[in-house]
């Protein structure tokens, strides 16, 4: 199972914890990724009698009103087709997982 005290040297309430040591605790959460996810459905199922079955998925878009996307790889805003007809702007695709029950999935 894990624990903040696994991810982290020592264990304090979030309020008297500082900003910074609590981000660089994020930087240690991806060795943990699986048995995070893991976790995380269990105690979806217990908690809310989840099931996983079948997952609802869908698409859609949205345009912002801003600067051109920067040619870095890192910068996820592209133009292209848009519904609302606004091919000045740039736009991101947000995917929505749900289960049968209608709890989201990130």
């Amino acid at each position: 199972m894990i624990t903040s005290g696994r991810l982290c040297a020592r264990v304090e309430p979030a309020r008297s914890t500082p900003r910074g040591y609590r981000l660089r605790c994020l930087d240690r959460l991806p060795a943990h990724k699986d048995a995070l996810q893991l976790f995380l459905k269990d105690r979806w199922q217990d908690l809310f009698g989840a099931s996983f079955d079948v997952l609802q998925y869908d698409l859609t878009s949205t345009y912002f009103e801003s600067d051109p996307p920067f040619e870095d790889e890192q910068d996820k805003r592209r133009f292209g087709y848009s519904r609302d007809h606004r091919f000045d702007c740039v736009q991101v695709v947000i995917a929505l997982i749900v289960t049968p029950e209608g709890l989201p999935l990130t």
